[in-house]
């Protein structure tokens, strides 16, 4: 596959080696990687005894025009015979789409995100649990241009953390083996991830689900069971990370669960013009209208801590854990 991004492919190598290739435009390198990615489907692939197949995935520094994609050319590094392309390489040319999905656990995520990857074709590989870590390995490598540390110093000024995002990249496209994909994980380390996400695709768009606390935690307890007061900190810790974030990407969507449940149309035309794809109307409402997705209706008919059905303990810890965010959401908690 070959796009204005990056190419993915593989080669035979002998075993146990790890061969560097290189894709270049005309006389210009544009990138290297190295085929040293496992992959199941290769087992099968016709080698010379003794050798294996490992893929690869070359990152492209500039992106290549669409025209062009056709000029680029794949070779080992340490020699100057291009690796011959597989039969139907597949050349994508479309403007990608990355967009993530984003909000607390049980609070319509992944209805959403079901949906939307139908409507679109967009590839999914579920929740992804690996936005947050390599957020937390870029800032641990950024360094700290005003620490009295020489070594922090040097760290930021040679910009250290540029590795992890190309590590990010590497991950995402081969992961997706597309330019486009769409990503969620329902927890706040992914909704602070998120200024790192947009770092690493600056076209990306984000769209957050929020809930009611009332309605959230009782679905969460009727999900998940557990722990009543870790349920209010979940919740509180996914709409404080969001208010805390949300002011360094360059544009997001926030959807309310309750109208998505009850307004799906509304809610469908408002992405549709988030995305700019006034096609995805239609198949977009019917989509949230059908609800084959999980559902998060444990907890739709709670508005009130009357409605809770909780005790008088579950009650006050609620008011001591959600109160204030509650309020600074315009959430009612009578």
């Amino acid at each position: 596959m070959v796009s204005a991004q990056f190419a993915i492919g593989w080669i035979g190598q002998p075993a146990g080696s790890r061969t560097w290739v290189k894709a270049a435009l005309e006389d210009r390198c544009i990138g290297v990687g190295r085929a040293d990615i496992d992959r199941e489907d290769l087992a099968a692939a016709v080698l010379d005894p003794g050798d294996e197949a490992r893929a690869f995935i070359i990152l492209f520094d500039p992106p290549v025009p669409a025209d062009r994609l056709d000029q680029i050319e794949i070779t080992m590094l340490e020699g100057h015979e291009p690796i011959p392309p597989v039969a139907g390489l597949r050349r994508v040319t479309e403007e990608p789409l990355q967009l993530f999905v984003l909000g607390s656990a049980r609070s319509g995520t992944s209805q959403m995100s079901t949906s939307l990857a139908a409507e679109l074709s967009l590839p999914w590989t579920g929740e992804g649990h690996a936005a947050a870590r390599f957020a937390k390995a870029a800032a641990l490598l950024a360094g700290d241009s005003g620490s009295s540390s020489e070594i922090l110093q040097f760290m930021a000024r040679q910009s250290l953390d540029r590795p992890i995002i190309e590590a990010a990249l590497r991950t995402y496209y081969f992961m997706h083996a597309s330019t486009s994909f769409l990503d969620k994980t329902p927890d706040w380390e992914m909704i602070q991830a998120a200024p790192f996400l947009s770092r690493c695709f600056p076209a990306a768009k984000f769209i957050f689900l929020r809930r009611n606390g009332l309605s959230n935690v009782a679905s969460r307890m009727a999900k998940f069971g557990g722990s009543f007061l870790e349920h209010c900190e979940g919740w509180v810790a996914a709409m404080t990370a969001w208010e805390t974030i949300r002011g360094e990407l360059p544009d997001y969507l926030e959807i309310e669960q309750e109208t998505m449940r009850r307004e799906p149309g509304s809610v469908a035309e408002d992405i549709a013009e988030y995305l700019d794809i006034p096609d995805l109307v239609r198949g977009l409402t019917r989509s949230l209208e059908d609800g084959t997705a999980e559902m998060t209706g444990a907890g739709t008919e709670v508005t009130s801590l009357a409605t809770t059905g909780w005790n008088a303990e579950e009650i006050a810890i609620f008011y001591s854990i959600c109160g204030g965010t509650m309020e600074r959401w315009g959430y009612a908690l009578t």
